[in-house]
């Protein structure tokens, strides 16, 4: 049987890494509540379009899993991402904590160097506000 830690980081590294967007209906919970720092709260349907918005504006971006730890049913991936420069200099590292259920993504939270990122992928974070509010109560498992 697959652990939590193990289907996070193959559904991370589809969604994120490979860019697999046909993959979100399979690997996304229909009610799944995705935290993004630009776009603020997102169901499936907006992160499907985030996923597949990224492939057009960032298509030199390459994220890769660095680390996976596990508590339950939520899980940690600590990434990175790189673009164009090989020196570090376009990238950003991050953390995405994951909530599983029954082997879906229920929910993300993702924080990352979000002035940086902006800044060395020609985007802005302006007008946006923090999206870490922890209204969306966890659901028993």
């Amino acid at each position: 049987m697959e652990s939590n830690a193990e289907r996070a980081r193959e559904i991370f590294e589809a969604l994120w890494c490979n860019r697999e967007v046909e993959r979100v209906r399979e690997l996304v919970a229909p009610d799944a509540a995705i935290h993004d720092p630009f776009r603020g709260l997102l169901d499936r349907t907006g992160f499907e379009a985030l996923l597949a918005s990224s492939g057009v504006g960032l298509p030199e971006l390459h994220i890769t899993v660095d680390e996976v730890l596990e508590a339950g049913d939520r899980v940690v991936v600590r990434w990175s991402g790189l673009a164009g420069a090989e020196d570090g200099t376009d990238g950003v590292t991050g953390l995405s904590l994951l909530t599983l259920r029954d082997g879906l993504l229920y929910e993300q939270w993702t924080a990352w160097d979000t002035p940086r990122f902006g800044e060395a992928f020609g985007l802005s974070s302006a007008g946006t506000q923090a999206v870490f509010s922890f209204d969306r109560p966890t659901p028993p498992a």
